[in-house]
C-alpha cells in the first residue's frame, strides 16, 4: 500500500512540474508547443527529475511498466529542431527566418521549402513524433493565402494530414486543417485564409499525418491578392552545371569564404575537380572522375560575354612563387596579374554575372559582346594562374567557378551549409540532375 501511496505522490509532484514547466518555457519557446500538444514536447527537459529516469527498478516491476509510454516516448525521442536560417527578404530591408524539425540531410534542408522551386523538397529525419515547418517574419505581414505543395519520397505521398498553425498568448494554435486525398496522389493544397495579419506561421504535420514518420514539403507559397512573397531570389535558379557532367565538392575548401592563403585572401568562388563518368547524381561517387584539360566548360546561363582573356599571358618558372610569396605579406589594391588565370565573365542581366577562371582554352568565338546560349561550350578546363602552369604540368586541374549577385559574390560571409544550399538551389533544375 505505501509502494502505491508514494507513486500516486509522484505522479502528482510530475504534473505539478509540468504546468509550472509549460507556462514558463511557452512564451520562450514556441517551436515546441501547440495547443495540441499541451505541452508534451517539454517532457524531455524534465526527464532527469523522474523517478524512472536513472533507475525505474525500485518501483518494482509491475509498477515500472506502468509508467506511461509518453513519458517514455519523449525520452526516448527527445525534441529536436534545425538552427533557424535568417535571410534577407529579396527587394527589401526586411528579413525571414526559417526552422524545423530536423532536416534528411544537406540536400533537403529547410530552405528548399521556400526556395521558389518545386523541383527541391525539404524532407525531415524519420521521427514517430509530430514534423513542423516554422516561418517567421519578425513582424506582422498581411496574407491571405496560402498554396502548400507536399512532396513524395520514394515516389510515395509522405502527407495526408497537416494543420496551418498561427501563434498567439504564447501558444500555436489550428487556423485550418488539411486532409489530402492521397488516392488521387494530390499533393498540393491551396488555402483561402480570409485575410491573416501575422508575424509567424507553421505548417505542422502530426505523426498520424505522415507516412511513416517522414514528411516532405516542394514548397511553400504565400500571397497576398495576386502578389506573391519571395522567400528566396528568384534569379538564382535554372543555370547548369559549368563543367560537362560536373559533381558539386563536399570539402568546404572548395566554396567561397574559405581561405586562400597563397595569395593572402578569402576565396570568391565554386571549385569543381570532379565530373561523373555516367549520368547520375550530383555528389561525389565511385563511379566519379577527375576534371582535366579535355573537359568541356560551359556558359551556366543565356547572358552577353564580358571578358575573353585570349591574348592570356601565362606565369613561367619562378613568377608564381614571387608572385605569391609578395601577396601574402601585402594587400592587395589592384589585380594585374590573377592568379585566377585565363578568364571568361558573363553577364546574365537583373545584376548577375558569372566567372569561369584557370582556363587552358578560350574557344575563338566566345569574344567578348557576344551573346551565348545556356550550355554552349566556351573552352576547356586547365590550370592557368597556378602553380601547376608554371612547372607546366596538369596538376590542379579545374574550374573556379564564380556567381556574383548586385556586386557580391554568392555566398559572401554566409555560414557553409548556407553557402552549400545556394549552390544546390543555382543547378537544381538541370535536366538530369537529382538530389
Amino acid at each position: 500500500m505505501k509502494k502505491y501511496y508514494r507513486f500516486s505522490i509522484y505522479l502528482v509532484l510530475i504534473s505539478m512540474t509540468l504546468a509550472a514547466h509549460t507556462r514558463r518555457t511557452s512564451a520562450d519557446n514556441p517551436e515546441n508547443h501547440s495547443v495540441n500538444w499541451k505541452g508534451i514536447s517539454n517532457l524531455n527537459r524534465i526527464a532527469p527529475l523522474l523517478p524512472w529516469h536513472h533507475n525505474n527498478q525500485h518501483l518494482g516491476s509491475r509498477q515500472a511498466n506502468e509508467v506511461p509510454r509518453l513519458f517514455e516516448q519523449s525520452i526516448k525521442y527527445p525534441c529536436e529542431k534545425n538552427d533557424p536560417v535568417t535571410l534577407p527578404l529579396p527587394g527589401s530591408r526586411r528579413q525571414v527566418s526559417v526552422d524545423s524539425t530536423p532536416s534528411l540531410n544537406d540536400n533537403h534542408n529547410l530552405l528548399a521549402a521556400i526556395d521558389g522551386s518545386v523541383e527541391t523538397q525539404w524532407v525531415s529525419r524519420w521521427s514517430p513524433r509530430d514534423h513542423w515547418y516554422h516561418i517567421n517574419f519578425h513582424q506582422k505581414r498581411l496574407f491571405d493565402r496560402i498554396v502548400i505543395h507536399f512532396g513524395k519520397i520514394q515516389n510515395q505521398p509522405t502527407v495526408h494530414q497537416y494543420h496551418i498553425q498561427f501563434y498567439y498568448n504564447g501558444q500555436w494554435f489550428n487556423f485550418h486543417s488539411g486532409n489530402l486525398k492521397q488516392a488521387n496522389h494530390l499533393l498540393s493544397d491551396e488555402v483561402y485564409l480570409g485575410g491573416v495579419d501575422a508575424a509567424q506561421l507553421r505548417i505542422f504535420i502530426p505523426s498520424s499525418g505522415t507516412n511513416q514518420g517522414l514528411a516532405a514539403i516542394r514548397e511553400i507559397e504565400i500571397y497576398l491578392g495576386q502578389s506573391k512573397l519571395a522567400l528566396t531570389d528568384a534569379r538564382l535558379t535554372g543555370f547548369v552545371m559549368p563543367v560537362e557532367g560536373g559533381i558539386l565538392p563536399e570539402q568546404a575548401h572548395a566554396y567561397p569564404n574559405a581561405p586562400r592563403n597563397y595569395r593572402g585572401g578569402i576565396h570568391a568562388g565554386l571549385d569543381i575537380h570532379h565530373k561523373r563518368k555516367q549520368p547520375g547524381t550530383m555528389g561525389v561517387s565511385k563511379m566519379s572522375a577527375n576534371v582535366d584539360k579535355s573537359t568541356r566548360i560551359l556558359a551556366a546561363q543565356d547572358g552577353v560575354i564580358l571578358r575573353s582573356d585570349l591574348n592570356y599571358i601565362p606565369f613561367r618558372g619562378q613568377e608564381f612563387q614571387n608572385s605569391s610569396k609578395h601577396w601574402q605579406n601585402h594587400k592587395r589594391t589592384f589585380v594585374m596579374r590573377s592568379f585566377g588565370g585565363r578568364q571568361v565573365w558573363i553577364d546574365h542581366g537583373n545584376g548577375v554575372v558569372t566567372c569561369y577562371n584557370h582556363l587552358d582554352k578560350i574557344f575563338d568565338q566566345v569574344k567578348p559582346g557576344t551573346r551565348i546560349r545556356r550550355g554552349e561550350a566556351i573552352g576547356l578546363a586547365g590550370n592557368s594562374g597556378l602553380q601547376g602552369e608554371s612547372l607546366e604540368n596538369n596538376s590542379g586541374v579545374h574550374l573556379h567557378f564564380e556567381v556574383w549577385v548586385d556586386g557580391e559574390f554568392l555566398g559572401n560571409g554566409l555560414p557553409l551549409p548556407q553557402v552549400k544550399w545556394l549552390f544546390h538551389r543555382l543547378f537544381a533544375a538541370q535536366p538530369g540532375t537529382t538530389f
